[in-house]
Protein backbone atom coordinates (compact mmCIF):
# COMPACT_ATOMS: atom_id res chain seq x y z
CA UNK A 1 0.00 0.00 0.00
CA UNK A 2 2.74 2.69 1.27
CA UNK A 3 4.84 1.49 -2.58
CA UNK A 4 1.08 1.83 -4.65
CA UNK A 5 0.75 5.70 -2.83
CA UNK A 6 4.40 6.77 -3.61
CA UNK A 7 3.91 5.44 -7.27
CA UNK A 8 0.67 7.70 -7.40
CA UNK A 9 2.28 10.38 -6.01
CA UNK A 10 5.04 10.40 -8.65
CA UNK A 11 2.72 9.58 -11.19
CA UNK A 12 0.75 13.12 -10.37
CA UNK A 13 4.04 15.30 -9.67
CA UNK A 14 4.76 13.86 -13.43
CA UNK A 15 1.41 15.19 -14.60
CA UNK A 16 1.60 18.90 -13.09
CA UNK A 17 4.97 19.02 -14.25
CA UNK A 18 3.76 18.47 -18.20
CA UNK A 19 -0.03 19.72 -17.56
CA UNK A 20 1.70 23.20 -16.38
CA UNK A 21 3.44 23.43 -20.02
CA UNK A 22 0.57 22.44 -22.55
CA UNK A 23 -0.98 25.68 -24.00
CA UNK A 24 -4.80 24.75 -23.54
CA UNK A 25 -4.24 25.18 -19.94
CA UNK A 26 -3.70 29.14 -20.84
CA UNK A 27 -6.08 29.43 -23.18
CA UNK A 28 -8.53 28.55 -20.94
CA UNK A 29 -7.48 30.53 -18.27
CA UNK A 30 -7.44 33.29 -20.96
CA UNK A 31 -10.34 32.94 -21.95
CA UNK A 32 -12.30 32.72 -18.86
CA UNK A 33 -10.63 36.02 -17.77
CA UNK A 34 -12.08 37.87 -21.05
CA UNK A 35 -15.45 36.79 -20.59
CA UNK A 36 -15.86 37.87 -17.46
CA UNK A 37 -14.04 41.59 -18.68
CA UNK A 38 -16.12 41.64 -21.68
CA UNK A 39 -19.73 40.77 -20.00
CA UNK A 40 -19.38 43.63 -18.17
CA UNK A 41 -18.45 46.01 -21.04
CA UNK A 42 -21.08 48.35 -22.60
CA UNK A 43 -20.09 47.15 -25.70
CA UNK A 44 -21.14 43.81 -25.29
CA UNK A 45 -24.59 44.27 -23.99
CA UNK A 46 -26.25 43.01 -27.90
CA UNK A 47 -24.59 39.65 -27.10
CA UNK A 48 -25.80 39.54 -23.11
CA UNK A 49 -29.21 40.00 -24.84
CA UNK A 50 -28.58 37.59 -27.03
CA UNK A 51 -27.71 34.98 -24.22
CA UNK A 52 -30.71 35.99 -22.15
CA UNK A 53 -33.60 35.45 -25.04
CA UNK A 54 -32.48 31.10 -24.23
CA UNK A 55 -34.58 30.40 -21.51
CA UNK A 56 -32.32 28.18 -19.93
CA UNK A 57 -29.39 30.88 -19.76
CA UNK A 58 -31.81 33.21 -18.38
CA UNK A 59 -32.51 31.25 -15.24
CA UNK A 60 -28.49 30.58 -14.59
CA UNK A 61 -25.82 32.90 -14.70
CA UNK A 62 -23.32 30.73 -14.32
CA UNK A 63 -24.39 28.71 -17.03
CA UNK A 64 -24.26 31.68 -19.08
CA UNK A 65 -20.71 32.87 -18.04
CA UNK A 66 -19.76 29.31 -19.23
CA UNK A 67 -21.33 29.52 -22.59
CA UNK A 68 -19.32 32.94 -23.14
CA UNK A 69 -16.46 31.47 -21.91
CA UNK A 70 -16.69 28.83 -24.73
CA UNK A 71 -17.54 31.57 -27.18
CA UNK A 72 -14.52 33.61 -25.69
CA UNK A 73 -12.29 30.78 -26.43
CA UNK A 74 -13.16 29.55 -29.72
CA UNK A 75 -12.90 33.18 -30.88
CA UNK A 76 -9.69 33.60 -29.16
CA UNK A 77 -8.04 30.01 -30.14
CA UNK A 78 -8.92 30.98 -33.93
CA UNK A 79 -7.46 34.64 -34.34
CA UNK A 80 -4.40 32.17 -32.77
CA UNK A 81 -4.62 29.91 -35.75
CA UNK A 82 -4.63 32.90 -37.83
CA UNK A 83 -0.86 33.93 -35.81
CA UNK A 84 0.24 31.18 -36.28
CA UNK A 85 -0.15 30.39 -39.93
CA UNK A 86 1.73 34.12 -40.52
CA UNK A 87 3.81 33.51 -38.01
CA UNK A 88 4.65 30.12 -37.53
CA UNK A 89 4.03 29.90 -33.53
CA UNK A 90 0.74 30.30 -31.92
CA UNK A 91 1.00 33.16 -28.65
CA UNK A 92 -0.32 30.48 -26.32
CA UNK A 93 2.34 27.73 -27.52
CA UNK A 94 5.28 30.84 -27.01
CA UNK A 95 3.53 31.26 -23.62
CA UNK A 96 3.89 27.65 -22.44
CA UNK A 97 7.61 27.88 -24.27
CA UNK A 98 8.42 30.57 -22.17
CA UNK A 99 7.17 29.48 -18.51
CA UNK A 100 9.72 26.31 -19.44
CA UNK A 101 12.32 28.21 -20.29
CA UNK A 102 12.17 30.15 -17.12
CA UNK A 103 12.93 27.77 -14.50
CA UNK A 104 9.35 28.93 -13.00
CA UNK A 105 8.23 25.38 -13.48
CA UNK A 106 9.25 21.92 -11.86
CA UNK A 107 11.16 20.42 -14.68
CA UNK A 108 11.00 16.47 -15.32
CA UNK A 109 15.10 16.07 -15.01
CA UNK A 110 14.48 17.08 -11.11
CA UNK A 111 12.12 14.93 -10.85
CA UNK A 112 13.61 11.86 -11.83
CA UNK A 113 16.78 12.57 -10.38
CA UNK A 114 15.56 11.95 -7.03
CA UNK A 115 14.22 8.95 -8.27
CA UNK A 116 17.36 7.50 -9.28
CA UNK A 117 19.44 9.20 -6.93
CA UNK A 118 20.69 6.21 -4.63
CA UNK A 119 21.13 5.74 -1.29
CA UNK A 120 23.06 8.78 0.10
CA UNK A 121 25.27 6.61 2.48
CA UNK A 122 26.89 4.37 -0.77
CA UNK A 123 30.37 6.55 -1.49
CA UNK A 124 29.71 4.90 -4.95
CA UNK A 125 26.24 4.72 -6.30
CA UNK A 126 24.86 1.12 -7.34
CA UNK A 127 25.07 1.16 -11.26
CA UNK A 128 21.35 0.71 -12.60
CA UNK A 129 19.83 -1.60 -15.06
CA UNK A 130 18.20 0.12 -18.39
CA UNK A 131 16.14 -0.15 -21.07
CA UNK A 132 15.68 1.62 -24.10
CA UNK A 133 11.70 0.68 -25.96
CA UNK A 134 9.02 2.38 -28.32
CA UNK A 135 7.23 5.38 -27.41
CA UNK A 136 3.10 5.24 -27.66
CA UNK A 137 0.99 8.37 -28.55
CA UNK A 138 0.13 9.52 -25.45
CA UNK A 139 3.55 9.77 -24.21
CA UNK A 140 4.48 12.46 -26.55
CA UNK A 141 4.56 14.94 -24.15
CA UNK A 142 6.82 13.07 -21.74
CA UNK A 143 9.27 12.36 -24.90
CA UNK A 144 9.06 16.16 -25.73
CA UNK A 145 9.85 17.48 -22.54
CA UNK A 146 12.68 15.10 -22.35
CA UNK A 147 13.89 16.00 -25.68
CA UNK A 148 13.98 19.93 -24.37
CA UNK A 149 15.66 19.07 -20.84
CA UNK A 150 17.96 16.56 -22.16
CA UNK A 151 19.13 18.99 -24.77
CA UNK A 152 18.67 22.40 -23.23
CA UNK A 153 22.09 23.49 -22.53
CA UNK A 154 23.51 22.67 -26.19
CA UNK A 155 23.51 24.19 -29.54
CA UNK A 156 20.66 21.95 -30.48
CA UNK A 157 18.61 23.46 -27.61
CA UNK A 158 14.76 24.54 -28.90
CA UNK A 159 11.83 26.11 -27.75
CA UNK A 160 9.62 23.26 -26.10
CA UNK A 161 6.20 24.03 -28.93
CA UNK A 162 8.90 23.70 -31.54
CA UNK A 163 9.89 20.63 -30.49
CA UNK A 164 6.68 19.65 -29.86
CA UNK A 165 5.19 20.22 -33.29
CA UNK A 166 8.20 18.56 -34.86
CA UNK A 167 7.97 15.59 -32.99
CA UNK A 168 4.56 14.86 -32.97
CA UNK A 169 4.55 15.33 -37.05
CA UNK A 170 7.63 13.09 -37.08
CA UNK A 171 5.82 10.21 -34.42
CA UNK A 172 2.77 10.38 -36.65
CA UNK A 173 4.83 9.71 -39.67
CA UNK A 174 6.95 7.02 -38.19
CA UNK A 175 5.76 5.70 -34.50
CA UNK A 176 9.71 3.81 -35.02
CA UNK A 177 11.58 7.12 -34.45
CA UNK A 178 11.18 7.73 -31.43
CA UNK A 179 12.03 5.50 -28.08
CA UNK A 180 12.71 6.38 -24.51
CA UNK A 181 15.61 4.94 -22.35
CA UNK A 182 14.39 4.16 -18.92
CA UNK A 183 16.65 2.89 -15.69
CA UNK A 184 15.14 0.52 -12.99
CA UNK A 185 14.84 1.97 -9.86
CA UNK A 186 12.48 -0.01 -7.80
CA UNK A 187 11.96 -3.78 -7.78
CA UNK A 188 10.14 -3.55 -11.85
CA UNK A 189 9.93 0.19 -11.82
CA UNK A 190 11.39 1.83 -14.51
CA UNK A 191 11.49 5.72 -14.98
CA UNK A 192 12.48 7.43 -17.96
CA UNK A 193 16.00 8.99 -18.42
CA UNK A 194 16.55 9.67 -21.92
CA UNK A 195 15.57 9.29 -25.13
CA UNK A 196 16.68 8.79 -28.66
CA UNK A 197 15.49 9.84 -32.13
CA UNK A 198 16.43 7.97 -36.20
CA UNK A 199 14.84 9.88 -38.58
CA UNK A 200 14.64 7.77 -41.46
CA UNK A 201 14.13 10.26 -44.38
CA UNK A 202 11.85 9.81 -47.65
CA UNK A 203 12.96 11.17 -50.76
CA UNK A 204 11.84 14.76 -49.91
CA UNK A 205 13.49 14.56 -46.21
CA UNK A 206 17.09 13.56 -47.44
CA UNK A 207 17.20 16.22 -50.81
CA UNK A 208 16.44 19.16 -48.15
CA UNK A 209 18.27 17.81 -45.34
CA UNK A 210 21.66 15.82 -46.69
CA UNK A 211 23.17 18.87 -48.38
CA UNK A 212 25.06 22.24 -47.26
CA UNK A 213 22.77 24.72 -45.85
CA UNK A 214 19.94 22.43 -45.86
CA UNK A 215 17.45 21.89 -43.06
CA UNK A 216 18.10 22.89 -39.50
CA UNK A 217 16.82 20.30 -36.84
CA UNK A 218 14.12 22.36 -35.89
CA UNK A 219 13.07 22.82 -39.41
CA UNK A 220 12.85 18.72 -39.82
CA UNK A 221 8.43 18.24 -39.86
CA UNK A 222 6.46 14.66 -41.02
CA UNK A 223 6.37 15.61 -44.61
CA UNK A 224 10.15 14.75 -44.40
CA UNK A 225 9.89 11.37 -42.97
CA UNK A 226 9.40 7.86 -44.73
CA UNK A 227 6.35 5.75 -42.89
CA UNK A 228 7.66 2.51 -40.98
CA UNK A 229 7.52 0.30 -43.97
CA UNK A 230 8.88 2.70 -46.90
CA UNK A 231 12.86 1.95 -47.70
CA UNK A 232 15.18 4.89 -47.23
CA UNK A 233 18.13 5.75 -48.75
CA UNK A 234 19.15 8.45 -45.33
CA UNK A 235 18.67 7.10 -41.92
CA UNK A 236 19.64 9.98 -39.96
CA UNK A 237 20.95 9.63 -36.15
CA UNK A 238 18.82 12.91 -35.01
CA UNK A 239 19.16 12.96 -31.43
CA UNK A 240 20.28 10.71 -28.32
CA UNK A 241 20.69 11.57 -24.70
CA UNK A 242 20.70 11.08 -20.97
CA UNK A 243 19.66 13.18 -18.03
CA UNK A 244 22.20 14.47 -16.22
CA UNK A 245 22.49 12.19 -12.82
CA UNK A 246 22.34 9.20 -14.93
CA UNK A 247 25.54 9.97 -17.21
CA UNK A 248 28.12 7.40 -15.78
CA UNK A 249 25.38 5.30 -13.82
CA UNK A 250 23.65 3.12 -16.25
CA UNK A 251 25.23 -0.61 -16.19
CA UNK A 252 27.10 -0.53 -19.38
CA UNK A 253 28.70 2.65 -18.84
CA UNK A 254 29.74 4.11 -21.78
CA UNK A 255 28.45 2.15 -24.08
CA UNK A 256 24.57 3.02 -23.38
CA UNK A 257 24.42 5.32 -25.84
CA UNK A 258 26.12 2.78 -28.54
CA UNK A 259 23.36 0.01 -27.67
CA UNK A 260 20.26 1.82 -27.54
CA UNK A 261 21.35 3.94 -31.45
CA UNK A 262 21.77 0.03 -32.27
CA UNK A 263 18.97 -1.47 -31.07
CA UNK A 264 16.67 1.06 -32.53
CA UNK A 265 18.59 1.31 -35.60
CA UNK A 266 17.60 -2.47 -35.97
CA UNK A 267 14.32 -1.73 -34.99
CA UNK A 268 13.67 0.54 -38.04
CA UNK A 269 15.92 -0.92 -40.38
CA UNK A 270 14.44 -4.47 -39.68
CA UNK A 271 10.58 -2.85 -40.69
CA UNK A 272 12.24 -1.32 -44.19
CA UNK A 273 13.91 -4.78 -44.50
CA UNK A 274 10.78 -6.80 -44.38
CA UNK A 275 8.69 -4.74 -46.44
CA UNK A 276 11.60 -4.53 -49.00
CA UNK A 277 13.05 -7.84 -49.40
CA UNK A 278 15.00 -6.74 -52.42
CA UNK A 279 16.99 -3.55 -51.25
CA UNK A 280 19.85 -3.66 -48.74
CA UNK A 281 22.30 -0.79 -49.05
CA UNK A 282 21.07 1.99 -46.67
CA UNK A 283 23.40 5.14 -45.57
CA UNK A 284 23.11 6.74 -42.07
CA UNK A 285 24.03 10.25 -41.06
CA UNK A 286 24.47 12.15 -37.79
CA UNK A 287 25.61 15.39 -37.22
CA UNK A 288 27.22 16.35 -33.63
CA UNK A 289 27.58 20.10 -31.61
CA UNK A 290 31.26 18.12 -30.61
CA UNK A 291 33.11 16.41 -32.81
CA UNK A 292 35.46 14.88 -30.03
CA UNK A 293 32.62 14.72 -27.65
CA UNK A 294 30.93 11.09 -26.59
CA UNK A 295 28.92 11.15 -30.06
CA UNK A 296 31.27 12.12 -32.09
CA UNK A 297 33.74 9.25 -30.27
CA UNK A 298 30.78 7.03 -30.76
CA UNK A 299 30.90 7.38 -34.43
CA UNK A 300 34.14 7.07 -35.29
CA UNK A 301 34.15 3.98 -33.38
CA UNK A 302 31.12 2.45 -35.84
CA UNK A 303 32.68 3.82 -38.75
CA UNK A 304 31.16 6.95 -39.99
CA UNK A 305 33.32 9.04 -42.32
CA UNK A 306 32.82 13.54 -42.58
CA UNK A 307 30.89 13.92 -45.92
CA UNK A 308 32.22 17.39 -46.18
CA UNK A 309 28.71 19.06 -46.27
CA UNK A 310 27.98 21.71 -43.25
CA UNK A 311 24.21 20.87 -42.41
CA UNK A 312 21.39 23.72 -41.50
CA UNK A 313 22.87 23.46 -38.06
CA UNK A 314 26.18 24.54 -38.99
CA UNK A 315 27.45 21.21 -38.53
CA UNK A 316 29.79 18.34 -40.57
CA UNK A 317 27.84 15.71 -41.48
CA UNK A 318 28.75 12.30 -41.43
CA UNK A 319 28.04 9.24 -42.85
CA UNK A 320 28.10 5.40 -42.55
CA UNK A 321 26.69 3.43 -45.41
CA UNK A 322 25.47 -0.54 -44.57
CA UNK A 323 25.26 -3.14 -46.53
CA UNK A 324 22.48 -5.56 -45.41
CA UNK A 325 23.24 -8.29 -48.81
CA UNK A 326 23.32 -11.23 -46.08
CA UNK A 327 20.60 -10.08 -43.52
CA UNK A 328 17.17 -11.97 -43.80
CA UNK A 329 14.59 -10.25 -44.87
CA UNK A 330 12.48 -12.30 -43.00
CA UNK A 331 11.47 -14.14 -40.31
CA UNK A 332 14.67 -13.27 -38.25
CA UNK A 333 15.10 -10.27 -40.05
CA UNK A 334 15.38 -8.49 -36.78
CA UNK A 335 18.22 -10.86 -35.42
CA UNK A 336 19.82 -11.36 -38.77
CA UNK A 337 20.33 -7.43 -38.90
CA UNK A 338 21.13 -6.77 -35.32
CA UNK A 339 24.04 -9.46 -35.89
CA UNK A 340 25.42 -7.78 -39.50
CA UNK A 341 25.46 -4.25 -37.83
CA UNK A 342 27.39 -5.74 -34.60
CA UNK A 343 29.35 -7.51 -36.66
CA UNK A 344 30.45 -4.81 -38.54
CA UNK A 345 30.65 -2.20 -35.82
CA UNK A 346 32.83 -4.36 -33.61
CA UNK A 347 35.39 -4.75 -36.43
CA UNK A 348 35.36 -1.08 -37.62
CA UNK A 349 36.15 -0.55 -33.20
CA UNK A 350 39.37 -2.34 -33.33
CA UNK A 351 40.40 0.38 -35.63
CA UNK A 352 43.61 2.05 -33.41
CA UNK A 353 42.34 5.37 -34.60
CA UNK A 354 38.39 5.15 -33.06
CA UNK A 355 38.39 3.12 -29.96
CA UNK A 356 37.36 5.67 -27.62
CA UNK A 357 34.10 4.69 -25.68
CA UNK A 358 30.94 6.52 -26.68
CA UNK A 359 29.23 8.31 -23.15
Amino acid sequence: MVIGRQQWWEQARRTFILAIRKPGKYLFGVSALTAGIVSSLEIAEPARDALDAIPLLTESDWLAYIVTTGVVAVVIKSGSVALRAVVGREPFEVLAAMIDKSGVAPDLTRHFDQLVAGDPELSKPEALDYRSRRVTARELDLLCQLNREVFGLTAFSAPLDVIKRRNRRSFEANPLAYRIIEAKVRGDDFVPVGMSCILPLNQVGEAEYCRTGGLSDAEVSGVHVAGPGEWSDAVVLFSMGLIRTVRGRLRDGSSVLPHVFLEHLVDILTAMRVANPDKSTVRLYAQTEHVKGGIGRMLRRLGFIDTGIVTGDGYPLWELTYDLQSAAAEPLAAESIDAEIRKTASARSRDPESTEPAR
